[in-house]
């Protein structure tokens, strides 16, 4: 989970397939987002593990070079991946 602006941004990953960034108006009197409309939906790498936003970039780390992982799964991202905050537009 990170927070933007008036906006919070929940990284959802589901094993070896394609993760999710979900992206909701963020509100201090709302707990629960499970049955709220999202704004966006961004599909992902598998194995994401954590999203960061800092200046105009959204920085991504995935868990799928793990020792756990590594020999199971098809795609390995072991950088750190950055996409411009645009995309959350």
């Amino acid at each position: 989970m990170a927070f933007l602006d008036n906006k919070i941004l929940f990284s959802t990953s589901y094993s070896n397939k394609p993760s999710r960034i979900i992206v909701y108006d963020y509100s201090e009197d709302r707990i629960d987002y499970a049955n709220t409309e999202s704004l966006k939906v961004i599909t992902t790498f598998p194995m994401l593990e954590q999203v960061y936003p800092s200046k105009n970039e959204l920085y991504m780390i995935f868990e799928s070079t793990a020792y756990a992982y590594r020999y199971t799964l098809g795609i390995k991202i072991d950088h750190i991946v950055n996409l411009n905050q645009n995309i959350l537009k």
